[in-house]
C-alpha cells in the first residue's frame, strides 16, 4: 500500500512538473503576444484577410460613405461565398442595419462596387 501511495505521489508529482512547465510557457507566449499590435482597430471584426466595423450609427448611405471613408476603410464588398457566409453570421447577432457598398445610379443600369467592379453571380 505504501508503494502504491508511493508511486502515485510520484506520478502526481511529474504532472504538477509539467503543468509547471506549461505555465512557464504560456506566460512567455503571452508576453510575447502582448507586444504583437492586433491585425485590426479596436471594435473592428477581423476575417480573412479583412477588418469590419459594424457601427451602430444611424447613417444613411452617403453618410456612411463618408464615415468609412474618414476611417480609411470603404463600405462592404462581397467577394466570395465565404465573405457572405460570414456576414450573414454576423448579422444575424447585431440588430443595427447596415450599409453595403453596392449602388446603381437609376434602375436601368447596372449594380456596381464602390470600386466601379459589377455585381457577379456565384
Amino acid at each position: 500500500m505504501i508503494e502504491t501511495l508511493a508511486r502515485k505521489l510520484n506520478e502526481k508529482s511529474k504532472e504538477q512538473m509539467e503543468l509547471h512547465h506549461q505555465n512557464l510557457n504560456l506566460q512567455e507566449t503571452l508576453k510575447r503576444v502582448a507586444n504583437c499590435s492586433a491585425p485590426c482597430p479596436q471594435d473592428w471584426i477581423w476575417h480573412g484577410e479583412n477588418c469590419y466595423l459594424f457601427s451602430s450609427g444611424s447613417f444613411n448611405w452617403e453618410k456612411s460613405q463618408e464615415k468609412c471613408l474618414s476611417l480609411n476603410a470603404k463600405l462592404l464588398k462581397i467577394n466570395s461565398t465565404a465573405d457572405l457566409d460570414f456576414i450573414q453570421q454576423a448579422i444575424s447577432y447585431s440588430s443595427f442595419p447596415f450599409w453595403m457598398g453596392l449602388s446603381r445610379r437609376n434602375p436601368s443600369y447596372p449594380w456596381l462596387w464602390e470600386d466601379g467592379s459589377p455585381l457577379m453571380p456565384h
